[in-house]
């Protein structure tokens, strides 16, 4: 199980049950998502909306702008003032794995989805796998 601070960061305050579960797969398991982004404008407006949309609520997602010279970050940054799930980061271009890598590293989730385009459908994996 994630340190207590970890579900805090994503709108989940730990009772003293979760805090004391066994480290088997609970319910309410830290779930997030890597978006690694490179000039994504068109498409990353609707993937945010999907992760909005989610009813796990102990989701997170970090967006890995990878240089875009669009208005990408611009996106991401509204989404992220209305859902404090959402967070960006921003990086020189250097490519889809370095822009995941550095996702993977800044996110605390027992489960992780590595995205290499957008992840408008992670609504459905999130609630029937």
């Amino acid at each position: 199980m994630l340190p207590s601070d970890a579900m805090t960061r994503f709108g989940h305050s730990p009772t003293l049950a979760e805090e004391n579960e066994s480290s088997m797969i609970q319910d309410k398991a830290i779930a997030g998502g890597v978006l690694p982004m490179f000039n994504a404008d068109q498409t990353t407006g609707a993937t945010l909306a999907s992760i909005r949309r989610q009813t796990y609520q102990v989701l997170g997602l970090v967006a890995v702008d990878d240089g875009s010279t669009d208005g990408s970050a611009s996106i991401v940054t509204a989404y992220a003032e209305k859902d404090q799930r959402i967070q960006r980061l921003r990086k020189e271009n250097g490519g889809v794995a370095a822009a995941r890598n550095l996702g993977a590293a800044a996110m605390a989730a027992e489960f992780l989805h590595l995205s290499t385009r957008t992840i408008v459908g992670l609504r459905l994996r999130l609630r029937f796998r």
